[in-house]
């Protein structure tokens, strides 16, 4: 957002607004692929140290930027951020297995908590920042991905034989490995090892639907905020704030449920359905108290959701396609996730803004009844205490 700020601020140019949202998504879409096989090619915490280092300097060079002329370094800046943040998703969440000593469900739900607590404090930090000193904001995120890059470098995985052990596995030489058509072998292995597993071509599709729903509410979030409660900028903040609260306490209850008798699937499902259910009140509602209760409680699902499929994805994705199998959920997902936002920017110019969150909503409830039907065979794993030694190769 200080970034969009400051582009408008500078030039009030929506060329340049649309050139920087581009910058934003197309490295992506390049990009994820390379990061997958990265992933799963390179020692995953030297992959995730390098490109923290990438996202720092993108990060700062809005600082230099006091001109009109100089609005290319913000746009860069973001082209550099989504290309080393593609990278960077995939080897992190093949570090999680590495780091999670076996209970995938805690790091994953204490992930989640550090994901709520961060969107709480940026609701309630980023429109002052933003507005009374717009390059704070650029520090401050810099300095988000400088705690990262500590606590990477600080985490120790691998004795000597292990390493040892992982080089001979892996016989090609860096040159070799680092090749296109290497890298292109390696995309084209990974796909149809992921094929081959049904619960991973299932939890693809159950992406692009939850991203076509998540990308519609993008844009509602803020608009119905403004129009149908007419609340300003603080109030605007207390709905993500509350959001981002739901959002903790889901990720305290996460773990809690898969240690109940409720396989990953009925978790994933049933939280989808309530999801949207939810989702929809919220787009509904004309009173602020309603609007923001709803939006809690949205958001207590969308976090175990969340945490229950990263779950399944770690427990069920062999091992050494994890990184790639990520880098191909994370494409699909913002693909479908800009689709989305296109094409609820559309239905809110034609219909009233209650129509495209009855869609949104249905949507939601939609995928995840297809998704309950579709797994009800799946086979539950101990979630308390998953061993990844028993993980697929």
């Amino acid at each position: 957002m200080a970034s969009l700020f400051l582009i408008l601020y500078l030039t009030n140019s929506a060329l340049l607004v649309s050139l920087y949202m581009l910058a934003k998504m197309i490295p992506g879409l390049v990009f994820s692929p390379y990061g997958g096989v990265f992933s799963d090619r390179f020692n995953r915490r030297t992959v995730v140290i390098l490109t923290d280092l990438v996202r720092i300097g993108a990060a700062l060079l809005p600082l230099f930027v006091v001109s009109e002329e100089q609005v290319w370094l913000i746009i860069l800046s973001a082209a550099l951020l989504t290309s080393a943040s593609s990278v960077f998703f995939p080897a992190e969440k093949g570090l999680v297995t590495e780091v999670a000593a076996g209970d995938l469900a805690k790091t994953n739900s204490v992930m989640a908590s550090g994901e709520a607590i961060s969107m709480i404090v940026g609701s309630a930090l980023g429109g002052i920042v933003a507005s009374e000193n717009v390059k704070l904001a650029f520090i401050i995120n810099a300095a988000t991905f400088a705690v990262s890059l500590i606590t990477t470098i600080a985490i120790n995985l691998a004795s000597p034989a292990q390493k040892k052990e992982k080089q001979k596995a892996d016989p090609l030489s860096l040159k070799a490995q680092i090749r296109p058509r290497q890298i292109l072998k390696d995309m084209v292995e990974g796909f149809y090892i992921i094929r081959k597993h049904p619960i991973l071509t299932k939890l693809i599709f159950l992406a692009v639907g939850v991203a076509l729903a998540g990308g519609g509410i993008n844009v509602l979030l803020s608009v119905i905020a403004k129009h149908q409660l007419d609340i300003g900028a603080l109030g605007i903040g207390s709905v993500y704030a509350a959001l981002g609260l739901g959002s903790f306490l889901g990720s305290v209850l996460a773990p809690r449920l898969m240690k109940k008798n409720f396989s990953l699937t009925q978790i994933i499902g049933w939280a989808a359905m309530f999801e949207g259910v939810f989702i929809g009140l919220y787009t509904q509602s004309t009173v602020l108290l309603l609007s923001v209760g709803a939006l809690f409680i949205a958001g207590i699902f969308s976090t175990v959701d969340d945490t229950a499929t990263d779950t399944l994805i770690m427990s069920d994705t062999p091992k050494d396609v994890l990184g790639r199998f990520y880098s191909f959920h994370e494409l699909c997902t913002t693909l479908s996730f800009s689709v989305s936002t296109f094409m609820t920017g559309l239905i809110i110019e034609w219909f009233p803004v209650q129509v495209g969150g009855m869609i949104i909503s249905g949507i939601w409830i939609f995928v995840g009844a297809s998704w309950l039907f579709t797994t009800r065979g799946h086979v539950r794993k101990d979630i308390e205490a998953v061993d990844l030694s028993t993980m697929k190769n």
